[in-house]
């Protein structure tokens, strides 16, 4: 795989990460995770996605700097 493909299917991966994980907190509040307290169900998906995007920014550094060579 070619390290463009690679860095692709990266920043394609994070950006589902990022998507899943903004959905997930309001649809597991709304399902399974609806007896817990919102604050605390919310800080865990603040950190799931807080990690997301990091993922997601580290991305793109990598993809600028292989482009830089």
């Amino acid at each position: 795989m070619s390290q463009e493909m690679a860095n692709r299917v990266l920043i394609w991966f994070a950006w589902l990460c990022l998507v899943v994980s903004i959905l997930g907190w309001p649809a597991s509040a709304l399902t399974i995770a609806k007896d817990e307290p919102p604050f605390v169900l919310g800080l865990s998906w603040f950190a799931i996605i807080q990690g997301s995007f990091i993922f997601l920014v580290q991305t793109y550094v990598k993809k600028s700097q292989d482009e830089k060579g």
